[in-house]
């Protein structure tokens, strides 16, 4: 099968899923039907429960209900929430930092970030309605467009953060995560001014999505609203087959730790779950009388982060496109034009795109043909140098960073830039393997932990005592 790129905000499946090689995909699939009744399948799609948790968020999650601000209640939410300790006197100046997780993931992906963050400052995820451990309810599909996803993630905010002091929240999303997170930090969002949202500090996105879906991406969407999870299954299990799938996410070079970790993360996410994210992901008209639609993100509300903001990317992330974060940084500099790889992006890689995602699981070997193209399903960062923005300069040198554990590997090189709105953004790339899971694979996690203090200390103005917060993984 294609080597494809199933996104995380959107699994934007193009036309070929219904040419010859998609047809004889389906029909092996169903002639395979019989075999799923006596288990065949069954090891492929593993539920999360409590034995499989973290111990730091056995000890920190808790099951709530929340009522978002259009009406619509998701009776059971998995929310992870750690304060710092009481007797951590500055504790009530620092912001809230809070954790967006993109399509078919989970807020455990944050884990490994978060053993280092939570010393940093309080923290809160959840687990996207039928993700996780989050109930997959309610039943409207109204209730997982990207908006309302970003009004639960308010409800949430809401709920958690202190009011009374008006306390500020540094919100830090992944893929579709960025694009949730997009729609409460950009003052070109609808949602910005109904909610009344004043509290967001700064925006850290990784593997962030500019453009809007293309006329294709949305034809294939369309399709797959009449595809039956069961069917969807199977193509997974197609797709699955010789690891391709965690290496889209992870990367060619990933370690067997991290790829383990990923393939866990793949077997955890159910197609119906992938299905109904997808399909209602896109903005239709809404079921609702005078409820206003909200647009999916692109140029307008990017262009229109008035915020520090600090973009991350790997270098071999093959399901997040560097080119897209340079584009975000051409409107937030009030370049207008376009970058050629951009624009041209879609056009060149459509042509012939299977059915996946990027949390299919891996198990069996491959008999796939390599080398087919795939719509790009959501887009990546990418590092923008001091003089990128308008003439496409992308820098050079790395420099070397020497880890705890007397291991020396090579530290993305950051830049800083004022945007059009006198704000600050960061860009940073990680080098290859560096792909789309860089923020919990082993050989990233601890650098990208460090970059991320270092912006809130520099722009969010996070300071202990006069001095820069000193962070350390906890279990």
């Amino acid at each position: 099968m294609a080597s494809t790129r199933a996104g995380d905000g959107l699994s934007l499946l193009a036309s070929s899923i219904w040419n010859a090689k998609g047809l004889l995909s389906v029909g092996l699939g169903l002639a395979l039907f019989g075999s799923w009744q006596y288990g065949l399948f069954t090891s492929a799609a593993v539920p999360q429960d409590d034995a499989s948790e973290p111990d730091l968020f056995k000890k920190h999650a808790s099951f709530q209900s929340f009522t978002t601000a259009s009406g619509r209640t998701y009776p059971k939410t998995r929310v992870f929430h750690h304060s710092l300790l009481p007797a951590d006197k500055v504790s009530q100046h620092l912001p809230l930092l809070v954790f967006i997780h993109g399509l078919g993931g989970n807020a455990t992906q944050f884990h490994p970030l978060l053993t280092y963050l939570v010393n940093v400052a309080p923290c809160l995820a959840t687990d996207l309605p039928g993700c996780g451990l989050s109930a997959f309810s309610p039943n409207d599909p109204a209730a997982y467009t990207t908006a309302a996803f970003a009004e639960l993630v308010h409800a949430a905010v809401d709920r958690y953060r202190d009011r009374k002091s008006n306390q500020q929240v540094v919100l830090i999303g992944h893929s579709m995560g960025c694009s949730i997170a997009a729609l409460l930090a950009s003052a070109a969002s609808p949602l910005h001014d109904r909610l009344k949202i004043d509290y967001i500090a700064g925006f850290i996105a990784i593997c962030p999505r500019a453009n809007v879906p293309s006329a294709l991406e949305i034809a294939a969407v369309d399709r797959l609203r009449w595809v039956p999870a069961l069917l969807f299954d199977i193509l997974r299990f197609f797709d699955r087959r010789g690891g391709r799938s965690i290496t889209r996410v992870v990367g060619e070079g990933a370690d067997a730790e991290t790829r383990k970790l990923q393939q866990r993360f793949n077997r955890q996410s159910k197609s119906a779950v992938v299905l109904r994210f997808v399909t209602a992901a896109l903005p239709v008209k809404s079921t609702r009388e005078g409820e206003e639609v909200i647009p999916w993100p692109g140029k307008e509300m990017w262009g229109e982060m008035r915020l520090p903001l600090f973009l991350v990317a790997g270098e071999a992330d093959r399901i997040t496109p560097s080119e897209e974060v340079e584009q975000i940084g051409r409107w937030l500099a009030g370049c207008e034009e376009v970058s050629e790889r951009v624009a041209g992006h879609q056009s060149t890689e459509a042509k012939d795109v299977t059915v996946t995602d990027e949390h299919s699981s891996d198990d069996s070997p491959s008999d796939s043909p390599s080398g087919a193209a795939a719509v790009p399903l959501t887009a990546g960062d990418a590092q923008i140098a001091e003089t990128s923005f308008c003439n496409g300069d992308s820098g050079s040198g790395l420099a070397t960073f020497t880890r705890t554990n007397g291991r020396s590997a090579e530290l993305p090189k950051s830049s800083f830039e004022p945007t059009k709105h006198h704000s600050i953004l960061k860009t940073a790339i990680f080098p290859a393997p560096a792909a789309h899971g860089l923020m919990y694979a082993t050989s990233t996690v601890h650098i990208l932990s460090n970059l991320v203090e270092a912006f809130l200390a520099e722009h969010i103005g996070m300071v202990r005592e006069g001095s820069r917060v000193s962070i350390g993984p906890v279990d």
